[in-house]
């Protein structure tokens, strides 16, 4: 890295998530002075392991055990995360895994933490497990093998093959679109609509509605009928296009602990960086105060131990506001930060945000087990549960020197579960009735999901789960009334939601430059190529801000790469005729083919081949001689 000349003289980051971290990195390898604030008293924000002390089951003694919460898959379309953790240096003689009977290597980088999960499965009660295999080779025909393979796992005998045929027809259509036309919207345009609009929800049968739903609320975490086209289209079109590989890095989880193997050396490594990165942890920003004469951030201001501090932002000082979407919200929501927010309207925008419609729960729970019990060497897939849930067995990644480290050795299983529902009606379990949050305890949250896990796991008699577990340890965002408290408090709060799409928000969203010179924005909210709440998109919102400081200083020097998501090149052509289509105001190919009318069965006054003949007519003269190249090309 060659360092640039610096112009601002300190960058004050706020917030110590993967947003913060990354922008912090890239501001220190560029010779930038920084300091980072956070409420929190470890780096990593919702990426950070917690550390419960826990009574495991028939032993008195406590125990200190890591828990994992969210998601922490790391796909091969993750580029920008994973080339930052290419970067950090990781000393394997301090991991909990290094063999003392062993010489081992003792420089190595976080990234070669990631180990493959080669698998996937889908289970459902008295079913045998549907596995999922990770690799299919050559681009378009191992799309069309993906497609099939999601579609069978989602197909029973009470859908039709309409239903198959229109699901793996518009996830072609979205792959074949041009970008313009899955950002816009508008007319034909896909970037307004809700993915159940664009795959045409309405014309399936309801038990393949329900098996839509339940596939994208597990597999990206987002509401099929609530969440925009373009983002689950984008990133449900990556996972499948990660298929065409030998299948080694289509799913990635670290070999350990998220803090242990990847936070802890991170901040180590940015500590001892050359300007030193510095980190001031129980620092809850509270209000940014904007001088109108100077056009700029004069201060800011946080809370340590009951106590409020006021940090000035010298002359040529700057900002990057790395913190949650509710965070910032209620940051820009103080007097103090007023005269800021009339000055641009990216940060109206986040006041007046609607928690409820741009935020959502996706939080975990982690169950310790006498015996693991992987499954599969992979995630698994539960699309029958209530609630929605997802899990991984840790312990085959981890590995038993882990084992050993935590729980002295009475723990041998760790069993960490996403619950993807917690608020829809369809959510209710069927034993109390309850959504997840209306839950009063976390001791009801656990043996609730508990009992839909050994549930789908059962097989005649048998469940693959035993029935009691060691332990187990609820996010620690979910908070619940206190039994002192005087008055009721009757569903559970989430401190650290998720920032979700709804139709039309990509467009909405701020973007990391703002009319201020010298204040910049970072986090999963921030408008990005990947467009969800995710490790990647933070990473890739703080190499926007970083670029945007950097041009502000109007330096010469080397920019942060961002690494946009790839398509596979056999899709170019295609795309470069729905360009022409779009730009003329005319729908996509296969809907000008009238191919979407013949799998409904209803074309308008002719027969099914008919009306994709004179579909293919009518595409001809739009597009010229295109289209028969592309047919050729393609079929």
């Amino acid at each position: 890295m060659i360092r640039t000349p610096r112009k601002s003289k300190h960058v004050h980051v706020l917030g110590a998530g993967i947003a913060g971290l990354t922008a912090a990195h890239e501001l220190a390898e560029r010779g930038y002075c920084v300091t980072v604030y956070d409420r929190d008293h470890a780096p990593g924000g919702k990426a950070a392991t917690q550390y419960p002390w826990l009574r495991l089951r028939g032993h008195t003694k406590l125990h200190r055990m890591p828990a994992e919460h969210g998601f922490r898959l790391f796909p091969s379309f993750y580029r920008n995360v994973i080339h930052t953790m290419s970067r950090i240096p990781f000393d394997r003689t301090r991991s909990a895994n290094a063999n003392p009977d062993r010489q081992e290597r003792g420089y190595n980088t976080v990234a070669e933490n990631l180990l493959a999960a080669p698998w996937a499965a889908m289970v459902r009660s008295n079913i045998p497990v549907r596995i999922i295999p990770r690799a299919y080779g050559d681009k378009l025909g191992g799309f069309l093998r993906a497609l099939e393979d999601v579609s069978t796992s989602l197909h029973f005998s009470e859908a039709s093959s309409a239903d198959t045929q229109r699901f793996q027809l518009k996830c072609l259509q979205f792959a074949t679109s041009c970008r313009e036309r899955r950002d816009q919207v508008g007319p034909h345009a896909y970037g307004g609509l809700s993915w159940w609009e664009f795959l045409g929800g309405d014309h399936l049968t309801p038990r393949f509605q329900q098996e839509v739903e339940t596939f994208i609320r597990t597999m990206v975490a987002m509401d099929a009928r609530g969440g925009n086209a373009r983002t689950i289209g984008n990133v449900g079109m990556q996972l499948i296009f990660d298929l065409f590989s030998d299948g080694s890095g289509v799913d990635r989880v670290l070999n350990g602990p998220s803090s242990e193997q990847w936070l802890e050396p991170w901040e180590r490594h940015l500590r001892t960086m050359m300007p030193r990165v510095g980190f001031r942890y129980g620092a809850a920003v509270t209000s940014i105060s904007y001088d109108r004469a100077r056009r700029r951030v004069s201060c800011f201001e946080y809370e340590e131990d009951h106590h409020r501090y006021t940090v000035p932002v010298g002359e040529r000082d700057c900002v990057i506001a790395a913190l949650p979407v509710d965070a910032m919200r209620a940051v820009l929501s103080r007097p103090a930060s007023d005269e800021l927010v009339n000055e641009d309207p990216s940060l109206t925008w986040i006041r007046n945000i609607d928690v409820s419609r741009y935020t959502a729960w996706m939080s975990g729970i982690q169950y310790y087990l006498e015996r693991d019990v992987p499954i599969v060497r992979g995630h698994v897939y539960y699309p029958e549960t209530p609630w929605k849930l997802s899990s991984v067995s840790q312990a085959q990644f981890w590995g038993p020197r882990f084992m050993q480290a935590y729980g002295a050795g009475i723990c041998r299983g760790i069993l960490s579960v996403d619950i993807c529902d917690w608020e829809h009606n369809e959510g209710r379990h069927r034993a109390v009735g309850l959504l997840a949050r209306e839950c009063n305890e976390p001791k009801v949250v656990a043996q609730e999901i508990w009992a839909q896990l050994r549930e789908a796991h059962q097989f005649g008699e048998r469940s693959a789960l035993p029935e009691r577990y060691l332990g187990y340890h609820l996010d620690d965002s979910i908070l619940f009334a206190s039994p002192i408290q005087s008055y009721p408090v009757p569903d559970a709060y989430n401190r650290s939601r998720y920032f979700i799409h709804p139709p039309g928000s990509h467009l909405e969203r701020p973007q990391a430059r703002t009319t201020i010179p010298n204040l910049f924005l970072a986090g999963d909210y921030v408008q990005t190529n990947t467009d969800l709440a995710t490790m990647e998109g933070a990473n890739e919102s703080a190499r926007e801000a970083v670029n945007g400081l950097i041009e502000h200083d109007h330096l010469d020097g080397d920019l942060c790469e961002i690494f946009a998501p790839s398509e596979p090149a056999e899709f170019d052509y295609v795309k470069e005729l729905d360009r022409d289509l779009f730009r003329r105001g005319e729908p996509h190919l296969f809907e000008v083919m009238g191919i979407t009318q013949t799998i409904d069965g209803a074309p308008p006054g002719r027969g099914g081949a008919l009306a994709l003949a004179a579909g293919a007519v009518r595409g001809a003269q739009l597009v010229g001689e295109g289209l028969p190249r592309a047919l050729e090309r393609f079929f």
